[in-house]
């Protein structure tokens, strides 16, 4: 099943200071950090750190909305990028195993969201 993951998503290198998705723009891909660390920033201004294992661009992969925020290596970073068409084209077994760890996920992101704070997710540094 992993290799049938690689094979559906893109492996990509992040420099140092490089924007992986900015603010407002609008995309459908979804992004699992493999190797480095983000700052995620809102307006600007920091709000958490994303390090390996770290997940992001839900909104987008579901809804196809805009990225309610910046992400920034803040190290050279190596994420894997999946489409929702490609990952449409899987086996139902990838389909079933991906939408359960994107849930999972989905639900401890929603379930530590702190108003008006930063936060570490899975492994980041506190901002």
């Amino acid at each position: 099943m992993l290799r049938e993951l690689l094979n559906v998503a893109s492996w990509c290198e992040f420099d140092l200071g490089q924007n992986i998705v900015s603010e407002g723009s609008t995309d459908l891909t979804f992004f699992i950090v493999l190797k480095g660390e983000a700052s995620v920033r809102k307006s600007g201004q920091a709000v958490a750190s994303l390090g390996p294992g770290c997940c992001f661009g839900e909104l987008g992969f579901l809804a196809n909305g805009p990225r309610p925020a910046t992400i920034e290596a803040t190290r050279p970073t190596t994420a894997l990028k999946i489409h929702p068409i490609v990952m449409d084209g899987a086996s139902q077994t990838l389909q079933l195993c991906f939408h359960r760890a994107f849930s999972l996920a989905l639900a401890e992101r929603l379930s530590g969201l702190e108003p008006g704070g930063s936060r570490q997710i899975r492994g980041g540094m506190q901002s």
